[in-house]
C-alpha cells in the first residue's frame, strides 16, 4: 500500500499538464478526500478498538465507478493520468481490504454485524 501511495505521488507530479488536469477533476478530489477519511477511520480503529460508522461506502463505490469510467475514456497518450486514476481505485480497494483484516484481527467482527 505504501508503494501505491509513492506511485500516486510520482504520477501526480510527473508532468505539469497532467498535474493541472488532475487538479481540476472533481472525481479525483472526492477520491483523495475518501482516502484521507478512510486512513483516519483506520487509525481511530487501531487506537481505540472501536469501529467508525462508515456511511460513505455507497459514495466510495460511486467514486470508484466514476474513476473506472475515466480510465475507459483515457487514450494511451495520457499515461500519467491513467496511472494516477488506476492507482486511486486500487488504493481505495486496498483500504477496504485492510479495514476488513483489522476488524478480524481486533476481533470486532461481532460489533460490525451489530452496526
Amino acid at each position: 500500500m505504501l508503494f501505491t501511495i509513492e506511485l500516486l505521488n510520482h504520477s501526480y507530479w510527473s508532468d505539469r499538464e497532467s498535474h493541472l488536469n488532475m487538479l481540476w477533476s472533481k472525481s479525483l478530489k472526492q477520491c483523495q478526500e475518501q482516502v484521507e477519511k478512510k486512513l483516519n477511520d483506520l487509525a481511530h480503529m487501531v487506537k481505540t478498538g472501536q469501529l467508525v460508522e462508515d456511511k460513505e461506502t455507497l459514495h466510495s463505490k460511486e467514486i470508484i465507478r466514476e474513476l473506472k469510467e475515466i480510465i475507459a475514456d483515457i487514450d494511451g497518450h495520457e499515461t500519467e493520468i491513467y496511472g494516477y486514476v488506476w492507482l486511486n481505485v486500487k488504493l481505495i480497494e486496498d483500504l477496504a481490504n485492510l479495514k476488513r483484516l483489522l476488524i478480524l484481527a481486533l476481533n470486532l467482527s461481532d460489533k460490525s454485524k451489530a452496526n
